[in-house]
């Protein structure tokens, strides 16, 4: 009778734990069950995040960052330019991202930066460059700590001295350190030298379409696109590169930057107008008369005034055109080789 009556103990709990397993994995026992329903999805995250994240697996990406221009506004007026420029139309997650993932520093280039990995951590740090540490560049302060939700930062007074420094750590302990910066020579989002790395999804189309990226130029308006970055190798072999303004009205304002111990920032300001009638130089070929800004007046090793020609000459695509040097100063303290500079058009 004991073994008996044991044995049935036994059945009636085998039936108890066998019908709360099927409850449990959502069976439908008396027809009553229902699945249970799925977690909830991360914060200010939709399916075209979920995507963005499922681009990176399986490559060197620990995060993507995407550059969305120059905004000098406050997170009370981001939903707007976000709809005015059209950011938003392929990523609309960002839309969602809320005040408290809208990191403001100095400067007004705007950055969504998405980590990879749901469960890993930000740090977002001033990076500092002085004299102090040789114009190397350091970590400051930390200005964020969060999880792995996008975010915004706002940062960079200045397109060669950056201040922000970014830090992801995924799961796995993997770190990325990185610091938001656009390219002069490209226009484009500067990306780290090796891995880990990030994924571009900058909505360049937008910039494209509103602020004249990459269209415009001819050959007979050289004001259709008014900014350019230059591109160019001294005869040593040492490239350089600066920036141009063309305005409607004649204006050119340059500005480059040079290393020799420690980095400047050194402008220039005046006229261009055309060479016409000119026997001695070919079509299209424009003369800079440009004097040293007063700002910089303290430089002695910038030259005073820059007086040359430069012929503009067409590219191979629409986009980058040459700038061949023709007599006069030359644009950079070096001479250029092959006397050609290359110009590309940049946002903003």
């Amino acid at each position: 009778m004991i073994r008996t009556k044991t044995k049935n103990i036994l059945i009636i709990l085998l039936m108890l734990i066998l019908s709360v397993s099927m409850t449990a994995c959502g069976g439908s026992g008396d027809g009553d069950n229902k699945p249970s329903p799925p977690p909830d999805e991360p914060v200010n995250e939709g399916p075209d995040c979920v995507m963005l994240r499922q681009a990176m697996i399986e490559t060197t990406d620990m995060a993507a960052v995407a550059f969305l221009g120059y905004y000098e506004g406050d997170y009370e007026g981001l939903d707007d330019y976000l709809d005015e420029y059209k950011f938003a139309e392929d990523h609309p997650f960002i839309k969602e991202i809320d005040a408290d993932h809208f990191i403001e520093h100095e400067g007004d280039e705007l950055y969504c930066i998405v980590p990879a990995d749901e469960e890993a951590f930000v740090n977002v740090y001033e990076w500092i460059i002085s004299e102090e540490n040789d114009f190397m560049g350091e970590v400051g302060n930390v200005i964020y700590e969060g999880g792995a939700d996008p975010f915004f930062i706002k940062c960079n007074m200045s397109d060669i001295m950056p201040n922000t420094f970014v830090e992801v750590v995924d799961s796995a302990g993997n770190t990325l350190e990185y610091i938001p910066q656009m390219s002069l020579m490209s226009g484009t989002l500067l990306k780290p030298y090796g891995a880990p790395t990030i994924l571009d999804f900058t909505p360049y189309e937008s910039f494209t379409e509103y602020f004249g990226f990459g269209y415009g130029f001819s050959l007979d308006n050289l004001t259709a696109v008014g900014n350019w970055v230059t591109r160019a190798y001294t005869v040593n072999d040492e490239f350089v590169e600066g920036n141009w303004y063309f305005g409607e009205d004649g204006t050119v304002e340059f500005c480059y930057s040079v290393s020799e111990g420690r980095p400047y920032e050194i402008y220039y300001e005046g006229q261009y107008y055309e060479a016409e009638g000119n026997d001695e130089f070919p079509e299209n070929t424009y003369i800079m008369d440009m004097k040293l800004a007063e700002d910089n007046s303290e430089l002695q090793m910038a030259r005073p005034e820059i007086v040359t020609a430069v012929t503009f000459m067409e590219y191979p695509d629409d986009v980058n055109v040459f700038m061949y040097y023709q007599g006069g100063d030359y644009i950079f303290d070096n001479a250029v080789r092959n006397n050609e500079y290359v110009l590309e058009p940049t946002m903003g």
